[in-house]
């Protein structure tokens, strides 16, 4: 396994990857790894898959879903040269979130308190401009 991270490792650098995209992709693939307890080159589409749905399943973000996704195709694809479709395991889609209704007494009570600050600062002679020509 070691020798597979450290190839994992050059290419990415070859490729100029940051360091912390490198040390999280061979984090991802570490994980890969344990969790199988089978080195990946006896493993493939089927075991990525279930992975992947392990990793979603503990309610991990969609964006570190994708992270092990990008890793294991990155492992697959470049440094282990396997010709394997990864389009069948599609990528985990990010959760889209409700934005918060205010109510209309807490948008009044916001529009009075700025519109106060407002003519404060506006009506302070230090905060004029020299207006004389």
């Amino acid at each position: 396994m070691n020798q597979l991270i450290e190839k994992m490792t050059d290419y990415m650098q070859l490729r100029g990857f940051s360091p912390k995209t490198i040390y999280a992709y061979t984090s991802h693939v570490k994980r890969f790894e344990e969790h199988f307890e089978k080195h990946p080159a006896r493993m493939g589409e089927k075991q990525v898959h279930q992975y992947l749905l392990h990793v979603i399943s503990q309610g991990i973000s969609s964006s570190y879903a994708n992270g092990c996704y990008s890793a294991l195709r990155f492992l697959y694809e470049t440094t282990m040269s396997k010709d394997w479709n990864m389009k069948n395991i599609p990528r985990s889609k990010k959760q889209s979130k409700l934005p918060i209704v205010r109510s209309l007494q807490e948008v009044l009570s916001l529009f009075n308190a700025v519109s106060k600050y407002y003519q404060l600062t506006l009506h302070n002679p230090s905060l004029k401009r020299n207006r004389s020509k």
